[in-house]
């Protein structure tokens, strides 16, 4: 009997939260700790911590297609996962809102 695959939409945060909880991914996650025993970032700086997060380089909104690609994949700390992620929300939020923030302040609203 064969099974066939839902279909997950990981450019959704309810898509990326099944993918996170696959069996698929908890796989790669730790090929890529054992892979990367100490943070990427943390080397950068001469200090040797644990990695306890495996972070997508090019995040997974941007590059779905990458999610189980390897070389697109890095060990970090829970500090470095956390200001790389605000950093890139931050981002994408600038880029969404802009528009509406010039849209409201033509409309007098700002």
């Amino acid at each position: 009997m064969s099974r066939t695959r839902k279909y997950i939409d990981l450019k959704t945060e309810d898509g990326r939260n099944l993918f996170y909880n696959s069996a698929e991914w908890q796989a790669t996650r730790r090929i890529i700790l054992i892979r990367d025993i100490y943070c990427q970032e943390c080397i950068k700086e001469g200090i040797y911590t644990i990695a306890t997060e495996c972070d997508h380089i090019v995040d997974l909104k941007h590059s779905p297609e990458r999610c189980l690609d390897t070389t697109n994949l890095q060990g970090l700390c829970k500090k470095h996962h956390s200001q790389k992620t605000f950093r890139e929300n931050r981002s994408f939020q600038k880029q969404v809102f802009r528009p509406l923030n010039k849209k409201w302040k033509n409309l007098g609203i700002n």
